[in-house]
């Protein structure tokens, strides 16, 4: 196992503690070349550079996986990543408005309805401002369930 894996892994369970590790031993028994490439590429070489701290990357992260769409898991995951990074609820949801303008209504209102779900389920009695429970509802009527 290199040290770029070795790193990446480390990078990969810090954003998801839960799920992290055993979505790469999944991988590797699909195809251990891909899961060698994806950890140590994706994450022992780019994500864990320094240049970023870890709540700025992963809002970058987010923001990316809004504006390509289809990409629910690892869009799940990078909200988690960044909810475990402390970024609040309302700068998750602020990037999906930001979203807005590149992306469009639908894919940010996907990605505001799996941020809201993601933090609905990490801390049931935690209400943002801006993404009040009202809000979401009529949204979430707006664009259906995912």
């Amino acid at each position: 196992m290199s040290e770029q894996f070795k790193r990446g892994l480390k990078e990969l369970i810090r954003i998801d503690p839960e799920h992290g590790e055993a979505s790469i031993e999944e991988l590797q028994r699909l195809c251990p070349d891909f899961a060698e490439y994806f950890v140590t590429m994706a994450f022992g070489e780019i994500y864990s550079r320094d240049a970023l701290d870890a709540k700025t990357k992963a809002l970058v992260s987010i923001a990316n996986l809004v504006a390509l769409g289809h990409c629910d898991g690892f869009l799940r995951t990078q909200i988690l990543g960044a909810k475990n990074a402390g970024c609040s609820r309302d700068e998750v949801i602020e990037v999906m408005i930001q979203s807005i303008i590149y992306s469009g209504f639908p894919k940010a209102l996907l990605g505001l309805k799996m941020a809201v779900e993601v933090f609905a389920r990490a801390a049931p009695a935690s209400k943002s401002k801006r993404g009040s429970s009202k809000g979401v509802s009529q949204g979430e009527r707006a664009g259906g369930s995912s």
